[in-house]
């Protein structure tokens, strides 16, 4: 049974309103109360794996590859270059690393998703 449309859908449109809500927290002022007692890099770490879990489950006919490995990545860079620019938030190296370090967590583990029943339709053909 192939992964149908509805949850590729899903996936899609989770992907698009997280990167959405990401971006909107990165570059205002205001700060979410639900997270203000976690660590900034956690955060990060945390988020970007989301969107690593998003864009697998998004594009199932590709294996979680460079292209969307590198393409989170540059979402990480871009993110901190508006902050650059922006008099309230502060670019920083490490945000880059803990994003990195977020995706790469899910492309070491994502093979081992496959063996969870309620993920296992993403990796059928």
């Amino acid at each position: 049974m192939k992964f149908s449309q509805r949850p590729i859908l899903f996936f899609r449109l989770s992907f698009i309103l997280i990167l959405a809500m990401i971006f909107y927290l990165a570059t205002t002022d205001v700060g979410p109360s639900l997270l203000q007692n976690t660590n900034d890099k956690v955060q990060h770490l945390l988020a970007f794996g989301a969107l690593a879990f998003l864009a697998d489950f998004s594009f199932p006919k590709q294996s979680f590859n460079r292209e969307k490995f590198f393409s989170l990545v540059a979402i990480g860079i871009l993110i901190e270059f508006i902050q650059s620019f922006l008099p309230y938030r502060e670019a920083s190296f490490f945000d880059i690393l803990a994003d990195t370090l977020g995706i790469a967590i899910y492309a070491f583990f994502y093979r081992q998703l496959k063996h969870l029943p309620i993920l296992e339709k993403r990796w059928r053909t």
